[in-house]
């Protein structure tokens, strides 16, 4: 199945039939309040798909970002991560789900944002590390499609990452991202953006920081700037 970008041919995994994922995106101060509110909407939920709730991160690791990127101004952002069969099942949670619906709930000052995309593949289980990666002012996407993604997605597949899980190509972005709550990705950008999963930060960071994948990362650096985020979603949401 072709998994990180067009061209590269990775392990086979159940292809995705609409099922998308959902991220919300908020303050920490605001983290008890969010996961009282997922106990209390964590049945109502099953109603959509059902939908479930994945789990929340309270801890996001900037790994690259430009100097100019918002998540170098602050170090305090968690995700709750839901998961839907279909985008229409996905909005349809978000237009009825009463905690949602409070006035005084996720105001926009709080800076909440939340939106959901298409994956691509269903990914194992136990893959709770997410990478999330944007490759923005890209210089050549044919040298970047074959020296880097290429490249990359053959030594993930050799290390049983689930990569490419959500790919979605510059031209397609705004058709691609569903908006619910607005979400720091710009209207009519030109931007790659995937989410890559592992089994824990340890096998990221070994993968990361290795021999192989040097070269890669720095073809990718001459070849576009990058947003690459890291964080674990822990199932346990009391």
């Amino acid at each position: 199945m072709n998994r990180q970008g067009e061209g590269a041919q990775g392990q086979e995994y159940p292809a995705a039939h609409g099922q998308v994922i959902v991220f919300m995106r908020y303050k920490a101060e605001m983290d008890r309040r969010m996961r009282n509110a997922l106990i209390r909407m964590s049945g109502r939920i099953k109603q959509y798909g059902p939908g479930h709730i994945v789990g929340i991160a309270n801890k996001v690791t900037v790994v690259e970002a430009p100097p100019t990127s918002e998540w170098l101004q602050r170090d305090d952002w968690c995700f709750a991560v839901f998961a839907f069969p279909n985008e229409r099942l996905a909005n349809l949670w978000y237009v009825s789900e009463p905690e949602l619906k409070q006035h005084d709930f996720l105001p926009p000052s709080d800076g909440v944002q939340l939106f959901s995309m298409d994956i691509r593949y269903l990914p194992q289980m136990g893959k709770n590390t997410f990478n999330w990666m944007e490759l923005s002012d890209i210089k050549s996407k044919s040298y970047l499609q074959s020296e880097y993604i290429d490249k990359a997605a053959r030594l993930l597949d050799a290390k049983c990452v689930n990569h490419g899980v959500v790919f979605v190509k510059d031209s397609v972005v705004d058709e691609k991202v569903n908006r619910m709550k607005d979400t720091w990705i710009p209207y009519k950008t030109m931007t790659n953006f995937a989410l890559h999963m592992y089994d824990n930060e340890n096998q990221f960071w070994s993968i990361y920081n290795s021999n192989e994948y040097h070269p890669l990362r720095e073809a990718r650096h001459q070849l576009c700037n990058t947003t690459s985020l890291l964080f674990t979603v822990d199932p346990r949401v009391a």
